[in-house]
């Protein structure tokens, strides 16, 4: 049976049912407005909701059809528990504009009270406005909560709120570190070692920020005796990563790679800017090591990783522009109510800010193309100087062997002549000199291994292309100046041509004055190593 006659008898089964189910739905929410008596309705639409959160739409119309019998009830309570349950929902569905919708509505009917419900809105109202990037807005609402718990023996939640106001200090390092200070102070009147570890480690990281490694070092060391393997795995890895950040600025390579590493283990237990920031890390401790290739994998995962984070960031702008413009409606609906013109300039400002998101986008694509660019250009340009490291090696190896060889050859010589001497002192032992004869015969058997061809043949393994060029531009060259060329594209000094050629350097000098003249380079600035470099 073909895949298309399967396909076909597939959807014919499926259809049906799918269709059945969604009749069954819209029934569903159809009987719960007919037979549901408000509050049960309120509530059943949104256990309907809550089961629905992986489908965000089926989740909104449901949340919809709570808010439309609310409205009927339209009382103080009844509008408090509505608010509260779809302020959850939104939150399990990251929907960060309607949750701000949510809990700044709840919270109008809070705001004038002592309850406690009241500081945990706002708790959750700065925690959201310091995930879109707002740590101004974040910032009031935990001063809020700050100048609250001072005034009561809530230690714990008093010292949490006090970090949390420090978080959003990123630009002003020294006032967060005051303020991560008096938490730790805080926390003495009642302990509590994972906040603390916490502290620890935000205190360690702003000292890293400030070049002082050694206080870092001193700060995370205290974290890490309070840390077990009982805690959150993102606790840790942050701990790693901050770790091998002191370590980097304390020029402790080794440490800094250990800690980097096993920060990557837990890696997607960190916040993506942390993540983007241990590539990155990776990357520079790799270069610094001069493992180019390494460097290179971390420079492509760290390319890839700004990407997703820029796309991250578009979207939290999206979120912001939605929450600010949800947050003026708030604010002005009940002037609204007796000004309509007011409405219509909130609706052009939205629209202007919607322009102008879509021209931020477009600029922020365009700058992203040209960072990326700039990012493959760098990775040639690694590449580029391991294929030179690769042929500096090789030269390298040439030019020892090549040395080797000759002063193998000359030690061949020496011993030649030592043993032609002693032959001939051997006047009456014909069997001594018979031996002596035969140990001659062997050492000029192997030193007439003609050393240059070997030479030349390795050499051409190298530069293939060499010597057809050169006897192509310039053949009156004669074998001995082809040589010395050879050489000089070895980047072989005067001396070391000399210890080769077993000549004078006088002798070296003399050949390279002539070469240049062969070469029609006497009356040109152009150096003759750089000229034979290009062939």
């Amino acid at each position: 049976m073909s895949k298309l006659v399967k396909l076909i008898i597939y959807m014919s089964v499926l259809f049906p049912i799918l269709l059945k189910a969604k009749t069954d739905f819209n029934g569903i929410i159809d009987n719960l407005s007919n037979t549901k008596q408000n509050d049960i309705a309120v509530q059943d639409y949104f256990l309907l909701a809550n089961k629905n959160i992986s489908h965000p739409e089926q989740a909104k119309k449901l949340i919809n059809k709570a808010k439309i019998i609310t409205q009927k009830i339209d009382s103080k309570n009844a509008w408090i528990k509505f608010y509260y349950e779809a302020g959850k929902i939104y939150s399990s569905m990251n929907a960060y504009d309607l949750l701000s919708d949510a809990l700044l509505n709840e919270y109008q009917f809070y705001k004038d009270t002592d309850l406690q419900r009241k500081y945990l809105i706002e708790s959750e109202l700065g925690v959201l406005y310091a995930n879109l990037k707002d740590e101004k807005t974040a910032a009031f609402y935990f001063e809020k909560l700050v100048k609250h718990y001072s005034t009561t023996d809530q230690y714990v939640r008093y010292a949490l709120a006090i970090s949390n106001l420090a978080g959003q200090y990123s630009k002003n390092p020294q006032k967060a570190l005051g303020l991560y200070r008096a938490s730790l102070q805080v926390l003495k009147k009642k302990p509590n070692d994972e906040l603390k570890s916490i502290l620890l480690i935000n205190i360690g990281c702003i000292y890293t920020q400030l070049h002082q490694p050694n206080k870092a070092l001193d700060h995370l060391n205290k974290a890490k005796a309070l840390v077990t393997s009982k805690s959150d795995k993102d606790v840790i890895a942050t701990l790693n990563l901050y770790f091998a950040e002191a370590y980097h600025k304390n020029k402790d390579l080794e440490n800094a790679l250990k800690y980097a590493l096993q920060s990557e283990n837990n890696i997607k237990y960190l916040i993506p800017a942390d993540q983007k920031n241990l590539i990155k890390l990776m990357h520079g401790l790799y270069e610094e090591m001069q493992d180019y290739k390494k460097a290179s994998d971390y420079f492509t995962k760290y390319i890839a990783t700004v990407d997703q984070l820029k796309t991250e960031e578009t979207i939290l702008n999206v979120e912001r522009v939605k929450i600010h413009y949800n947050n003026q409606i708030l604010q002005q609906s009940e002037e609204l109510k007796t000004n309509k013109q007011k409405l219509y300039i909130s609706l052009a400002l939205f629209i202007l800010i919607f322009i102008v998101l879509v021209l931020i986008i477009i600029v922020n694509r365009n700058r992203n193309n040209l960072q990326k660019i700039k990012w493959e250009n760098e990775l040639k340009k690694h590449e580029e100087i391991r294929l030179k490291q690769d042929l500096e090696i090789r030269n390298k190896e040439l030019a020892l062997k090549s040395i080797k060889e000759t002063e193998q050859s000359e030690l061949y010589q020496l011993l030649l002549g030592n043993l032609k001497e002693i032959e001939s002192n051997l006047q009456e032992k014909e069997e001594t000199k018979k031996t002596v004869g035969q140990v001659i015969r062997t050492i000029k058997q192997n030193s007439t291994n003609n050393n240059w061809t070997e030479f030349e043949m390795r050499f051409a393994n190298v530069y293939d292309s060499f010597y057809n060029k050169l006897n192509k531009i310039h053949p009156d060259l004669s074998t001995q100046d082809q040589r010395i060329c050879a050489l000089i594209k070895l980047n072989l000094t005067t001396k070391e041509i000399s210890n080769i050629t077993k000549s004078s350097v006088r002798s070296i000098e003399n050949a390279r004055t002539r070469l240049r003249k062969k070469l029609g380079l006497t009356n040109n600035k152009i150096e003759l190593s750089k000229y034979i470099s290009d062939f």
